[in-house]
This record gives C-alpha cells, structure tokens and sequence, in this order.
C-alpha cells in the first residue's frame, strides 16, 4: 500500500522531483544543529519539485529517567513531549512535502 500511495505522489510531479533527505537530526540534544535544520526547510520550501522523506533520529528521546541522561548533554528540549512537538514545528513548513519517515534507533529506545 504504501509503494502505490508513495508512487501517486511522485507521479504528481511528472516524473520529475528533487528529493531531499534528512536523518540524525537529534532534536532535544544541545548539539542538535537547529540552524541546519532551520535551512534546508527553507531549500525544501523554496523548491516546487522538492519532496523529502526523513531517515530517522529525529529526536533525541533521551529523557530525564533514563541512564543515558545528562543535562548538559540533553538541552532544554529533554521530555519526549517538548522533542515532539518542537520537531513538528520545525518541519510544519514543508509537512505537505514529507513522503515518509523511518523511525531510528533513538526513536525505539
């Protein structure tokens, strides 16, 4: 279902596309490139061929009980919640856009 659903949407571009790939975005770490993300919206945004899918890692998912938290590591964005909900508005500019989103390890844990 998914392989026809994914084909119909590119077909709306007549075959041609500009494809964009996004992953290990990490949102909630304190190293989480904002910026970055920030622009290839705007790239993603800007382009009328432009779809994109995401390859997991979105978030960090680190959250305060587990083992593997550190404050200074983890940012201000540390519930699952807050990493969520920042993520989609980050990404609310080109939803239309995103043809799939894998999950990651991150995302699992």
């Amino acid at each position: 279902m998914k392989i026809f659903s994914l084909t119909r949407r590119l077909r709306q571009f007549g075959g041609n596309y500009n494809l964009y790939v996004t992953g290990d975005q990490h949102i909630g770490a304190a190293s989480a490139s904002i910026s970055g993300i920030k622009e290839c919206v705007k790239i993603v945004k800007r382009d009328k061929l432009g779809v994109w899918y995401t390859g997991g890692d979105q978030l960090e998912c680190i959250h305060v009980g587990d083992k593997r938290f550190a404050l200074d590591v983890h940012g201000e964005n540390a519930t699952l919640n807050a990493q969520r909900d920042f993520f989609y508005k980050l990404y609310d500019p080109i939803a239309d856009k995103l043809l799939f989103a894998l999950m990651g390890n991150h995302e699992l844990t």
